[in-house]
């Protein structure tokens, strides 16, 4: 893991050295039950909520990608990938091509 001077806002929360060892852990602690998990304990021990109440789950999730793809953090890989469908999505007007005015 590299170490840096600067500080790093994502989204707003102040990202240091020193937070993260604390980061990491969070990550290991609950590295089997996914991303969306981790990004909600991380939400509870910062109290990083909307002005709702909701946790800011998205937002930590995209801060975690960014210290992963920075190279500060180890993440578990994605639990879900969506596959790609074999047949055309859906026409949302509800009418085939050949039907339409020409």
């Amino acid at each position: 893991m590299s170490f840096f001077m600067e500080l790093l806002i994502i989204r707003n929360p102040k990202i240091t050295a020193k937070d993260l060892p604390v980061i990491q852990a969070v990550v290991n602690e609950h590295w089997d039950k996914g991303r969306t998990h981790i990004s909600r304990e991380l939400c509870r021990h910062w109290n990083w909520v909307q002005p709702s109440g909701h946790l800011k789950d998205m937002a930590c999730r995209e801060l975690l990608m960014t210290l992963y793809r920075k190279g500060l953090i180890d993440c578990p890989p994605p639990q879900y990938t969506p596959k790609m469908s074999t047949e055309p999505p859906p026409n949302p007007c509800g009418t085939k091509p050949h039907q339409l005015h020409s």
